[in-house]
């Protein structure tokens, strides 16, 4: 993944003016999971899967060799701030199935009990709060050194490419679209019902509501926003 992911390189930004890249596909929770028998079914999404097409073929069949997807902090989004590092701390991969010949892959990715992302306080409402930990399902190929992005093969900003979100290049890569995930420690804490009068997220005039503990999916393409537990 590492810094094409996020802040994406020249390279990926010349191809995409050529052959435009899609955004990965469904996000599932839990429904497609195999539970052995007997066995108790955990409250909450706690797998992720779905599929994508892509059209750019250089960047994904050539420029990488290592594919995965990963649960990445929309931190930097929610800063706005395009050099912000992931931290390598609450890097979760998922296993991705490349097929080539089609340009298309599917993927799955396991949520971890307790997600170790950074927490957001996002409801404005002035109080200091803990907050919820944010992440999109993005595309997160490995370029160098080992699998996770740190060191010189770093993840910089928010994911806009080939990511579970959907960004507008024209305006700021402003998330306008797609699923999130989000994890609360408890159920104290609320996020954006939709992207308000500005038609921004993460912003002063967000409806807000509240959320369970644990995990939630939210679908931004709903309006208002639809949260799927």
């Amino acid at each position: 993944m590492k810094t094409r992911a996020f802040s994406v390189p020249a390279l990926v930004i010349t191809a995409g003016l050529l052959l435009p890249a899609c955004s990965l596909g469904s996000i599932f929770s839990g429904a497609k999971a195999d539970i052995p028998a007997g066995e108790a079914v955990p409250e909450g999404p706690f797998l992720i899967t779905g599929d994508f097409e892509y059209t750019n073929e250089f960047v994904v069949e050539t420029y990488y060799v290592e594919h995965a997807v990963g649960l990445l902090d929309m931190t930097g989004f929610i800063l706005r701030d395009k050099e912000w590092e992931l931290p390598v701390d609450g890097q979760v991969l998922g296993y991705m199935d490349l097929d080539a010949e089609n340009n298309r892959a599917a993927y799955r990715l396991s949520l971890p009990a307790v997600p170790a992302g950074v927490f957001n306080d996002v409801d404005n409402d002035g109080r200091k709060e803990q907050g919820l930990q944010v992440f999109a399902i993005g595309y997160n190929p490995n370029l160098t050194g080992d699998v996770f992005s740190v060191g010189d093969d770093r993840s910089l900003g928010w994911p806009g490419y080939l990511a579970s979100v959907k960004t507008d290049a024209e305006n700021k890569d402003e998330v306008k679209g797609g699923k999130l995930i989000i994890w609360a420690a408890d159920s104290e804490q609320e996020f954006p019902g939709d992207f308000g009068a500005d038609g921004l997220l993460f912003t002063e005039d967000d409806p807000m509501v509240k959320m369970g503990a644990g995990y939630t999916v939210v679908d931004l393409d709903q309006t208002p926003f639809a949260f799927s537990t």
